[in-house]
């Protein structure tokens, strides 16, 4: 499957669900292409309080708070559009020519992104943030950003289609479309990290790729995009957007990176996944994989899928628990007791107190004490 840059449908579902999934996404285009109005629009739709920050006009205090002295010391205040996304229910943070900011700007501003915090004011993890920079070979160009920065979210191409703007010019550029993520969604993300674990378990290179001197920084794997990869995956199924879809792929490839990406979609698409939900509804004749990648997937997404709230009773819940149970027991007996362990620490340390704990996992006792003996 051939990686290729995002239609403009693709590029604002991608903007969609970055912002629900709290992924800061950067959107790397020319000046003039509308991406402030985008967001603007998008941020309507989502029902999000929007501050729109350019980062070329501000100065490393305007993120990191500005020095004021107090009765016990001093304090680092935060500007006033921080004080109000901290104070919105749902907040959407845009930096604009993130990286035509100074360098000391751009350092301050990385704690913004990293860690949400303004000064000495905490945004919350109700507000996400996108960022538009541009390219730098473009005739307003900025830099490339360094690796760290580049690393702790996703990178997308801003290339709208003449078509859409046509549209927009005859219709009076209505809110583009964009949806709320359901409620509860995040428990799907466990599900996803069981995908996303299966095949760094089939290809230990793929996890982690520093880019070379020299090399333009944007998307590139390491634990913390692939964790991300996970993230936005699971909102993205929430909201309808398969694991395989095109929109999924494209998830990967502005968080990893286009070749990373292309061999993970290409494994996933080869993959002869068992649906976990199946499993827990026919946990004694289900088909076992036998394949040790596809057993990862599946006992992770089966003990994801058990322990998934969704407003189940406490009985339906147990029930779950107790069919995992059975699944990865049965796994146990087909001689894959070693790939069945992670899974079934997640079921354990996910079970209530008077969930008995499976008696097939007794025979993971001898592995458990081999580990504690190193």
């Amino acid at each position: 499957m051939t990686m290729t840059t995002p239609s403009s449908s693709n590029q604002l579902a991608l903007l969609n669900v970055f912002i629900e999934a709290g992924c800061p996404l950067v959107l790397w285009g020319e000046p003039g292409t509308a991406k402030s109005a985008i967001i603007e629009s998008v941020a309507r739709r989502l029902e999000r309080h929007c501050e729109t920050v350019i980062a070329s006009l501000r100065e490393p205090a305007d993120f990191g708070g500005l020095p004021v002295i107090v009765a016990d010391g001093v304090r680092l205040v935060a500007p006033a559009w921080a004080k109000r996304l901290a104070a919105s229910q749902r907040g959407l943070l845009f930096l604009d020519e993130a990286n035509l900011a100074a360098l000391a700007t751009e350092g301050a501003m990385m704690r913004v992104v990293n860690d949400r915090v303004v000064g000495e004011e905490t945004l919350g993890a109700h507000v996400s943030i996108v960022m538009a920079c541009n390219p730098p070979e473009c005739s307003a160009g900025g830099r490339d950003m360094s690796a760290p920065f580049a690393n702790r979210g996703g990178h997308v191409d801003w290339q709208p289609e003449a078509a859409d703007w046509v549209t927009g010019m005859l219709g009076n550029f209505p809110d583009v479309e964009a949806r709320i993520a359901p409620e509860g969604w995040e428990e799907r993300i466990p599900e996803m990290q069981a995908i996303i674990a299966a095949y760094i378990q089939k290809k230990p290179d793929a996890l982690h790729r520093l880019p070379q001197a020299g090399e333009a920084v944007r998307a590139w794997p390491s634990r913390r995009s692939w964790t991300n990869t996970a993230r936005v995956l699971a909102c993205a199924a929430s909201l309808g957007y398969d694991a395989r879809s095109s929109l999924a792929a494209s998830v990967v490839a502005a968080l990893v990176g286009a070749g990373a990406a292309q061999g993970f979609v290409t494994w996933l698409h080869t993959q002869d996944l068992v649906d976990p939900e199946e499993a827990l509804t026919s946990p004694t004749t289900i088909a076992i994989p036998t394949r040790g990648d596809r057993v990862v997937s599946f006992v992770g997404a089966v003990a994801a899928k058990a322990l998934a709230k969704n407003k189940r009773s406490p009985e339906e819940r147990a029930a779950r628990f107790a069919a995992a149970g059975v699944v990865l027991g049965r796994v146990i007996d087909a001689g894959h007791a070693d790939l069945v362990v992670p899974a079934a620490t997640v079921l354990v340390k996910g079970r209530e107190a008077a969930w008995p704990i499976p008696e097939s996992f007794k025979k993971l006792l001898p592995i458990f004490n081999l580990a504690a003996s190193k």
